[in-house]
């Protein structure tokens, strides 16, 4: 009987670790316009005040999804940033090595951004 009481310790990721901290921060520029996205017509014709829908869905009222806070969003937001700058600087370095030719009819920062299709 102990042992079936005994609660298995499981690991888990933080909430938003991956593709779902990925997409949240790539779809939304501001940390308002994710929670806007959470809001409905409803909840504005009921409460209508924008800034307290949005104070709902933070504390989690809205709905029994997990909300990200503003400083994951900030910090997700600040790592992916931080990549993509970092992997410009290694494109570049790659380019103005030689070890990558850029010959086109496009501009130079087009190819550093990697849309060089």
């Amino acid at each position: 009987m102990a042992a079936s009481m005994r609660r298995r310790a499981t690991v888990s990721l933080p909430a938003f670790a991956g593709h779902i901290g990925d997409r949240i921060i790539h779809n939304f520029n501001t940390y308002e316009d994710y929670l806007d996205s959470q809001i409905t017509a409803n909840d504005l014709f009921y409460l209508e005040d924008v800034d307290l829908a949005r104070q709902l869905v933070e504390l989690g009222y809205r709905s029994n999804a997990e909300i990200m806070t503003r400083d994951q969003f900030i910090n997700l937001k600040e790592d992916a940033e931080q990549a993509h700058s970092q992997a410009l600087a290694e494109r570049e370095h790659i380019v103005r090595q030689g070890k990558m030719a850029v010959s086109s009819n496009k501009p130079y920062g087009h190819f550093l951004t990697g849309n060089n299709m």
